[in-house]
């Protein structure tokens, strides 16, 4: 884990609050702070002007320097495809909070219905999948063709007050309709997962609950050392599986939730770059998903406390582990 990966399923304002506390090692909240407006350095570089808020009696202002996110290169190969019941731009804006877990401020990004086309990087995978190079539309076998109707494309450009998202990305909206009190898809489909196209995995992380709490399972995850990979004899599916409710399994032959092969990257305390942003958890058990795990890949942290060594108090006012304890 050389760079923190963060959650964008909360307002920018907060998501930037956590890049900031991470980066310093702090733990300041959104009142203390008067977040200004983000300017342009490069494409991706900007700078904000941070200060204290009227709430408190500091005086000091700091111009602090970060990356934004491309959305275009974010999202290039995880085309956003979302099923909705209409067009109206906040149901498509719910519609990928729920089902993307990414939140959009809605007045930090303009949203407008785009001429009908294939995400590029939809079509250039397709290409590979296929071996053409001369094909200009491309339809994906299992799913319906997004030239019927019932499908709109829209694109999602943000605005240059966005404090965490530059440039622009296509979302395929797929128009549900009701049925027994249900929205329902009317294109129904298998998707397919070509060999080509199978290191693009969904990140563990969105699928796993991030509060999620494995203390009842402490004893066994405290077995695990850095460096060592979970093998047939061990028993972590099923704390895998009390988990996330699905059925893990640990197998030399490559399946869906595959452990085989998962590499323990980090397992003790929470802090540092392992920090899962809930200091009431006092370790983390940090997973490489193996190549043998099908549909899913990356790190997965797994939060827990170590009774032995720590104890939690909400009256810290800088809450971090190594000063609990």
């Amino acid at each position: 884990m050389l760079a923190r990966v963060y959650r964008y399923d909360k307002p920018s304002r907060n998501v930037f609050l956590d890049i900031l506390n991470y980066s310093n090692n702090t733990a300041f909240e959104l009142a203390q702070l008067d977040i200004g407006l983000p300017v342009a350095v490069d494409h991706t570089l900007t700078s904000v002007l941070v200060k204290p808020s009227d709430n408190v009696s500091w005086t000091q202002e700091v111009p602090l320097r970060y990356h934004r996110l491309d959305l275009r290169q974010t999202f290039g190969r995880i085309p956003l495809v979302i099923d909705a019941p209409d067009n109206e731009p906040s149901t498509i804006l719910l519609a990928l909070r729920e089902q993307y877990g990414l939140y959009f401020d809605a007045d930090q990004i303009s949203l407008v219905q785009a001429e009908r086309k294939l995400d590029s990087a939809v079509v250039s995978e397709q290409l590979t999948a296929f071996g053409s190079a001369d094909v200009t539309e491309v339809v994906i076998p299992g799913e319906p063709d997004p030239r019927s109707t019932g499908e709109d494309d829209f694109t999602i450009t943000a605005l240059p007050t966005n404090l965490i998202w530059v440039g622009a990305v296509d979302v395929l909206v797929r128009r549900t309709f009701p049925l027994l009190n249900r929205n329902i898809r009317t294109g129904l489909a298998v998707r397919q997962y070509f060999h080509d196209t199978r290191q693009h995995k969904v990140p563990v992380e969105l699928i796993v609950e991030k509060t999620a709490d494995a203390t009842a399972h402490s004893a066994k995850i405290k077995l695990l050392k850095k460096d060592s990979f979970l093998q047939g004899t061990s028993k972590f599916n099923e704390v895998a599986k009390a988990l996330t409710g699905d059925d893990w399994v640990i197998q030399t032959q490559a399946a869906d939730f595959n452990l085989m092969g998962a590499k323990v990257i980090h397992n003790g305390f929470n802090v540092g770059e392992f920090y899962t942003g809930f200091a009431r958890f006092s370790h983390v058990l940090v997973l490489e998903l193996g190549e043998l795990c099908n549909n899913l890949s990356g790190f997965w942290a797994i939060q827990y406390n170590d009774a032995e060594s720590y104890k939690y108090t909400d009256f810290r006012v800088d809450r971090g582990p190594l000063l609990d304890m």
